[in-house]
């Protein structure tokens, strides 16, 4: 189960890593089944691993290469939240 999650999140942003973090998370809060919630607990330990290696603070969304287990990894994906736009002064 483990490497099919890896291979269909090998190619995901991370953003959407973050967000199926979240939805994954929420999901296991709210399981009542102990197989389901098990599932899901395996699930967000293969994301969370993913974001480690990727250098991905899912709490944040925030991308440090610097922080990746794996470098090749963290380069292979470098989105992130967008950055604010900086708004020219009215004069």
């Amino acid at each position: 189960m483990e490497d099919a999650i890896c291979k269909a999140l090998a190619s995901a942003p991370n953003v959407t890593l973050r967000q199926l973090a979240i939805a994954t998370e929420d999901a296991c809060s709210f399981s009542t089944d102990r197989r389901e919630r098990t599932g899901y607990e395996s699930a967000l330990s293969v994301i969370r691993r993913l974001a480690k290696d990727r250098g991905v603070d899912l709490a944040t969304g925030i991308h440090d290469p610097r922080r990746a287990a794996d470098p090749a990894l963290a380069f292979a994906h470098t989105d992130g939240p967008p950055r604010p736009r900086r708004q020219p002064p009215v004069r």
